[in-house]
Formats: C-alpha cells, sequence, structure tokens
C-alpha cells in the first residue's frame, strides 16, 4: 500500500480483478482515513466485506483480532 498513502483517491477499479474473499478490516477508534481507505478498498473489490473492530484503533489488540480472522478463514 505504500505507493497509495499519499492521500490521494485510490485508482479506479484498482483492485476489481481481485475476486478472492477479503476482509478488510479498521478498528473503530483509527483516524477517518483509515476508514476511507477501508471502504475504497471494499468498494473496488467484488468479494469483499468490511468489518470495523470497535475499541480498537490502528494498533489492533491480538486478541481482538484473533477472534475475527478465525470466523473468516473458517467460514
Amino acid at each position: 500500500m505504500k505507493d497509495f498513502l499519499a492521500g490521494k483517491p485510490l485508482p479506479p477499479k484498482r483492485w476489481a480483478s481481485f475476486t478472492a474473499p477479503a476482509l478488510v478490516i479498521v478498528g473503530g477508534n483509527s483516524e477517518p482515513f483509515f476508514h476511507d481507505g477501508a471502504q475504497a478498498l471494499v468498494d473496488d473489490m467484488s468479494n469483499a466485506r468490511r468489518y470495523i473492530l470497535e475499541g480498537q484503533d490502528h494498533a489492533v489488540a491480538p486478541a481482538a483480532l484473533a477472534p475475527i480472522l478465525m470466523e473468516f478463514f473458517q467460514s
């Protein structure tokens, strides 16, 4: 993502060909630009969903993240 961290919108359809299931996670307490970026990814990918980890910021606690990842990979 390094090339896309300049505050500019994501290039349209940049990830549109990515069809594998994807889970885009953002901390509920994260800055608004993290939420905007997560939504932009979900909007561009056909098989992605967004999950907000309430009470977390960008430095998500492993104990909060693990159950979400386990559920996603088991589904």
